[in-house]
């Protein structure tokens, strides 16, 4: 389990410093202080290794927590498309595509990159509801599909959005979560 540990936390730092073309299975085998043939052994491409390193991002795994929802939102979809500048978004594209003929793809992705950004979002509502800055009755995973699908949007139809648009997708939303 160390292992498998030491491998994800490896390939989820060089994606987020060098991007999806930078991490090499190389180059994650001699971060994590093993061989390329004990990388492959539990994920057989670059493609499995990058999918289940996703989730452990630091941005998924430590939402930021400043004491404000409204900055937390932000920095959280800055740091998605800034990760998304990095890795690219191509990954997404493949497992969609690839769905109809290999479903479990997407499922697995679903329940790993998918769920890591719910609890990302949740963190950050649950930490708003507790200051009193987020009503109640707001559902995370409905903000998280508002914010990634604002995102992936924008990323299809326009290209990679900029710190405007970021502002402007949080300050539109902020009025439909925020307390009184």
């Amino acid at each position: 389990m160390a292992i498998d540990t030491a491998i994800l936390d490896a390939a989820a730092t060089l994606m987020s410093q060098r991007g999806y073309r930078g991490m090499t299975v190389a180059a994650v085998a001699a971060a994590a202080g093993v061989t390329e043939p004990t990388v492959y052994l539990r994920h057989p491409t670059k493609h499995d290794l990058a999918v289940a390193a996703i989730p452990r991002l630091p941005m998924l795994t430590h939402p930021p927590d400043t004491g404000d929802t409204k900055t937390d939102l932000t920095r959280l979809l800055t740091d998605l498309v800034d990760t998304g500048r990095a890795i690219g978004l191509a990954m997404t594209g493949v497992v969609l595509a690839e769905e109809a003929e290999h479903p479990e793809l997407l499922d697995h992705w679903r329940t790993t990159v998918g769920a890591a950004a719910v609890r990302a979002v949740q963190d950050i509502i649950r930490h708003g509801q507790r200051r009193g800055e987020v009503r109640r009755d707001v559902r995370a995973p409905v903000v998280a599909d508002l914010i990634l699908g604002a995102y992936f949007g924008h990323y299809t139809h326009q290209g990679q959005p900029d710190r405007a648009w970021i502002r402007d997708v949080i300050n539109t939303l902020w009025p439909g979560v925020a307390a009184g």
